[in-house]
């Protein structure tokens, strides 16, 4: 998000970037990666929606490249810059394919905001990882 402020009188125009949380993440980025479940790895990209101090919401799309199956959902959740560690919990789907279930991913954000490692909080999925491109 960024904002901007116009000066009137022909005055030039300063731009903000707005602040990311504590833990560096930044609105308006992705982080790309995959996580394993019950169906085997799946690609996923989360889009930072919106960033305000330790809360976070995101979009999560996926996608299953041996059964082509793909689909996406709201996350929410907060991000504590004392540890890094962010959960995330699904909120609604955008797409939802059939037969398919959401997970949020638990983890740490670490270098800054550029990774975002841990487990999906599903009783059928493991790990993940996701970096910013």
């Amino acid at each position: 998000m960024t904002l901007t402020l116009l000066l009137g009188g022909g005055a030039a125009s300063t731009s903000y970037a707005a602040p990311p949380s504590g833990c560096g993440i930044l609105p308006n980025t992705q982080y790309v990666g995959r996580y394993f479940c019950a169906q085997g790895w799946t690609d996923m990209t989360l889009t930072v929606v919106d960033v305000e101090g330790p809360r976070v919401r995101m979009q999560g799309t996926f996608q299953h490249a041996a059964t082509g199956t793909q689909g996406s959902y709201l996350l929410r959740g907060n991000c504590y810059p004392s540890s890094g560690r962010m959960t995330l919990i699904p909120q609604g789907w955008v797409q939802q394919p059939p037969g398919v279930h959401h997970g949020g991913p638990l983890g740490v954000v670490a270098n800054n905001g550029q990774s975002f490692t841990g487990r999906m909080l599903h009783r059928t999925c493991g790990e993940f990882t996701f970096s910013r491109p």
